[in-house]
């Protein structure tokens, strides 16, 4: 936990692997699409554990024209598995949290009642060794989402890694044969890199 909070924060993107990737002519389902997130972390008295606000934009800005997902990461500990639970908590009306880590006031009241999660879809987290890396998988088959398109559930194969100034994550979506549905092929983590500090703000829009 205290890794967690001490590394996971600022404004990342994956800008140089995907340029490598782009550079390398990759086949088109094991390139890592361009990501821009943010996390910031929060105080939030009505929910437990240390909370981190994170908002994906398409260039990261913080215009909220260009803001396409947001919520919370939860960071707690599972007292059963000695290990750290990474979950991810939805508001219930988002549009009314765009760029909350500047709006203190609108997590103050936040409880249970305004956000939704999936325990199934929970990261369970411990260090390595050395101490350089905070990592863990999504139990895999207890994630499920259901597919419109073809009727049919979707599995998430996830994976988290938490370096000083790196958030990696697989991000990765398959059916019940394990035929790849969403994400990248590749068997590189999509890597999200620190570009700048929360006291420097958002990098400048290209």
């Amino acid at each position: 936990m205290a890794l967690i909070r001490e590394w996971v924060h600022g404004y990342y993107d994956n800008r140089a692997q995907a340029d490598a990737d782009f550079a390398a002519n990759l086949p088109d389902d094991e390139q890592h699409r361009m990501m821009h997130q943010l996390f910031a972390p929060v105080s939030v008295p009505g929910l437990q554990g240390h909370l981190v606000f994170q908002q994906s934009s398409t260039d990261g800005s913080l215009d909220p024209d260009w803001i396409t997902r947001l919520g919370l990461l939860q960071f707690f500990i599972d007292t059963d598995l000695a290990m750290v639970r990474q979950r991810e908590l939805s508001f219930k009306n988002p549009q009314l949290f765009h760029n909350a880590h500047q709006r203190p006031e609108v997590l103050a009241d936040l409880g249970r009642d305004d956000v939704t999660f999936d325990a199934g879809c929970d990261f369970l987290l411990q260090p390595n060794p050395r101490g350089d890396v905070v990592a863990g998988d999504m139990p895999y088959g207890t994630c499920r989402m259901f597919n419109e398109g073809t009727g049919k559930p979707m599995i998430a194969d996830d994976r988290v890694e938490i370096r000083a100034s790196e958030f990696a994550f697989r991000g990765r979506w398959v059916d019940e044969d394990g035929n790849l549905l969403w994400g990248s092929a590749s068997s590189e983590l999509n890597r999200l890199v620190r570009r700048r500090t929360l006291a420097e703000g958002p990098p400048a829009t290209q």
